[in-house]
């Protein structure tokens, strides 16, 4: 089983708490911010994640492993179609966000012994989040917010092996599984306009994947009290392993999103 470097990243978020000052109103992910008035507040941020693809796929137990690395640069070429959107809804230091991601991609993998001489891997991806939270900590400056909740993955996976020392090999795996989910995630304005943001969570626990881990950090800029912009890094990892299925996979690269609040 991987160690998430996830579980750094939360022991630095906690010391958050001493710097974090108020937040402006609400922006969903991957912005992060908190309202200051009550009442409800909703936020919609489309983003992009421009993400390499590396692990281990498996699905027919015994049989041969696929070793895929594919970096961003190697992967548009193998990507069918993505969409990726966040949303979140806030009334006060309560609130609710949500994550959706779909991939359908096919990068080429590496086949360990003398049977096969790699292949592709053709995958599709379905990723759902949905937390609580509550504002932990707030004032003029930032915000810092502790949730928790379930992650929901669905993976369609066709391995087609190029034969070597044997025939040529097709074969189909599918599974699905629930993740409880913890984690934080701050925000702290470095000028009006200028803030850093991020999170970090961790999950699975055994009870759907072995191990879960999503960590991102990000530099983001204010278009207006309602629409803001980041860039930054994410990083999110998953380890499901059953008698007959292996996904120990990590998705990771550049990510930019736009959040339009109302």
């Amino acid at each position: 089983m991987r160690r998430i470097p996830c579980l750094a990243v939360l022991a630095l978020l906690a010391g958050m708490p001493a710097i974090a000052q108020q937040a402006e109103p609400v922006e969903a992910q991957p912005t992060l911010s908190v309202p200051a008035e009550s009442g409800w507040r909703y936020t919609v941020a489309p983003y992009v994640f421009a993400t390499g693809f590396s692990g281990r796929v498996n699905t027919f137990g015994a049989g041969p492993t696929a070793d895929v690395d594919q970096g961003f640069g190697d992967l548009v070429d193998d990507l069918r179609f993505a969409a990726m959107i966040a949303g979140a809804a806030q009334n006060g230091r309560w609130g609710v966000s949500g994550d959706l991601q779909y991939y359908n991609l096919a990068p080429s993998f590496d086949t360990p012994g003398p049977l096969f001489n790699g292949g592709k891997l053709t995958a599709k991806q379905l990723i759902v989040s949905l937390t609580g939270e509550y504002v932990l900590s707030e004032g003029d400056r930032g915000a810092l917010i502790g949730m928790a909740g379930a992650r929901y993955w669905s993976v369609d996976t066709t391995l087609d092996f190029d034969g070597a020392g044997a025939p040529g090999l097709s074969v189909d795996g599918s599974d699905s599984w629930l993740d409880p989910v913890i984690g934080l995630r701050g925000r702290y304005d470095l000028s009006d306009r200028w803030f850093v943001t991020g999170w970090a969570q961790a999950g699975g626990f055994g009870a759907g994947s072995d191990s879960m881990g999503d960590v991102f950090g990000a530099f983001g800029y204010r278009f207006s009290d309602r629409t803001s912009g980041v860039v930054g890094y994410r990083w999110l990892s998953v380890d499901r392993e059953t008698d007959d299925f292996l996904y120990d996979i990590t998705m990771d690269g550049i990510m930019a999103g736009v959040s339009f609040g109302f």
